[in-house]
């Protein structure tokens, strides 16, 4: 057990730093961002196997390439620099992770899928938010705030469109797809519950923007998973 740890802790640790040193000369993470994402990735390779894994290289890898093909075709704009800036930093990447690592600590000590599927739903979450930042400011109508419904500026926090709210959407409904399909491949081909795919789309999709607020959104999604598969 000892030497599974220690070989998962050194793969998690490779692979990860290799990923965001790239991240960095991409000008997709700031020094402070790239050892978050080490911290990130190599934890989440320690707690479990390789779907667990996936699902976060999942996250990070669909984000940048919906940030890379927005500057091949020139989409990019002064509002992406409002809404989270060119470059993450660790607050941003650690208010995207900490709330699934939570739920994958408490998995890897208690075996409990309640916490697996707590896990895909933060990492759900996270996809929607990014994705719904990316996309949200290229529509051409303005978005409105999510508490008070009035039309704000792009790129500001709290702004809701109907691209984005679609994007957010869709990055919601990718990760319960690649849950559902890889653990379905890992169990030998035996199926999990479907109400699994359900609550990580609902619970990730349950978001807003702002790292504060997205990190209490993360925790605020995780609870509500559980609370889902308590229910169904």
């Amino acid at each position: 057990m000892t030497s599974e740890l220690i070989f998962k802790f050194l793969l998690g640790l490779f692979c990860s730093g290799i990923i965001a040193l790239s991240a960095h000369k991409k000008q997709l993470l700031t020094a402070s961002g790239a050892y978050a994402m080490i911290f990130i990735g190599t934890s989440t390779c320690l707690l479990e196997t390789w779907p667990t894994w996936g699902l976060m290289i999942l996250f990070f890898a669909s984000s940048a390439f919906i940030h890379f093909g927005k500057k091949i075709f020139n989409l990019s704009s002064q509002n992406d620099l409002l809404a989270k800036g060119e470059k993450r930093d660790a607050q941003q990447v650690l208010a995207n992770s900490l709330p699934a690592i939570l739920s994958l600590t408490l998995y890897f000590f208690s075996q409990k899928e309640l916490f697996l599927v707590g896990y895909a739903s933060a990492i759900a979450g996270a996809t929607a938010d990014t994705w719904g930042s990316e996309i949200g400011v290229l529509s051409d109508k303005e978005p409105r705030s999510i508490l008070t419904l009035k039309t704000i500026s792009k790129g500001l926090s709290g702004g809701v469109s109907l691209l984005g709210s679609s994007a957010s959407l869709a990055g919601s409904l990718l990760i319960a797809i690649a849950f559902y399909t890889t653990f379905f491949v890992k169990n030998y081909w035996s199926f999990f519950p479907l109400k699994f795919l359900w609550i990580i789309f609902i619970s990730g999709f349950f978001w807003v923007t702002n790292d504060l607020v997205n990190l209490l959104s993360g925790f605020i999604g995780l609870v509500l998973s559980f609370a889902l598969f308590s229910i169904l």
